[in-house]
C-alpha cells in the first residue's frame, strides 16, 4: 500500500476518532460549552463546504465533495457516536 492509498483510509478514520474522542470526554464530563463549540465547528465547516461547492463551476466543486465525504461525514459520525457513548457512560454512578 502506497502513501496515497494509506491516506484514503487514514484521514477519515482519523477524523472519526478525533471527533469521537473529543465529544466522548466532553459528554462524559457533561461540558455543554465544549459540546456546543464542537458542534458549531463541525456545522461551520460543513456549511462552508456546501457553500463553496455551490459557488464552484465545473470540476472545481469536486474538492469540496471530497472534503465533505472524507472529513465532514466521518467527523459528524464521530461527534454523534462519541457524544452518545460519553453521555451514557457519564450517567453511570461509580460505586467504590
Amino acid at each position: 500500500m502506497t502513501g496515497e492509498e494509506f491516506l484514503i483510509f487514514a484521514v477519515p478514520v482519523g477524523a472519526f476518532l478525533a471527533a469521537g474522542a473529543a465529544t466522548y470526554f466532553a459528554a462524559k464530563a457533561r461540558s455543554a460549552p465544549i459540546l456546543t463549540l464542537l458542534g458549531l465547528l463541525w456545522a461551520g465547516f460543513t456549511g462552508t463546504m456546501f457553500f463553496g461547492m455551490e459557488q464552484a463551476s465545473g470540476w472545481d466543486g469536486f474538492g469540496y465533495v471530497i472534503a465533505l465525504a472524507f472529513l465532514a461525514a466521518p467527523a459528524g459520525a464521530g461527534l454523534g457516536l462519541g457524544g452518545l457513548v460519553g453521555w451514557l457512560r457519564g450517567r453511570r454512578m461509580i460505586h467504590a
